[in-house]
Formats: C-alpha cells, structure tokens, sequence
C-alpha cells in the first residue's frame, strides 16, 4: 500500500551530512567568508535574512538548514553560530 513512498526519496545527502556544510565547501573563498561570518553573528544576521540573501543568490537551501547548522544540531555538530 505505501510502496509509491519509496519512489518519491529525496535526493539529498543522507543521514550524517550537512547541507549548509557541503554548500560552504563549494562557494568560493571570498563568498565562504562573508556567509561563515554571516552566520556567527546572530545579532548581526537573522537566519531568515540569511536564508533569503541565498535565495537572492540562486543557492538553494532550506531554511530549516540554517537553523540547524546555527544552532550546532546538523551533521556537522558543535556550534556553529
């Protein structure tokens, strides 16, 4: 009966993998500065702003991501604000 759930599997990175990590990884030096900056400063930058600054981008992220990896719960572990 739910068999059409396994047609449907996201395409992500699986389990133990960040995606805010891996997309820090691909940016280029100048632009992985500015958003490792961007996200430790949490009274300087909210997540949603963040979140919408990448879009702004075309870099395809969720917001729920972000707040993961800022509040140091993804794969990634340890804090990461």
């Amino acid at each position: 009966m739910l068999e059409h759930l396994k047609q449907t599997k996201r395409g992500n990175y699986g389990p133990g993998h960040c995606k805010v990590r891996r997309m820090i990884e691909l940016l280029e030096e100048s632009d992985r500065e500015i958003l490792l900056e961007c996200l430790a400063d949490r009274d300087a930058y909210s997540t949603y702003g963040i979140w919408q600054g990448l879009r702004a981008a075309n870099l395809d992220i969720g917001h729920t991501s972000l707040t993961r990896h800022r509040d140091g719960v993804c794969p990634c572990g340890g804090s990461n604000a």
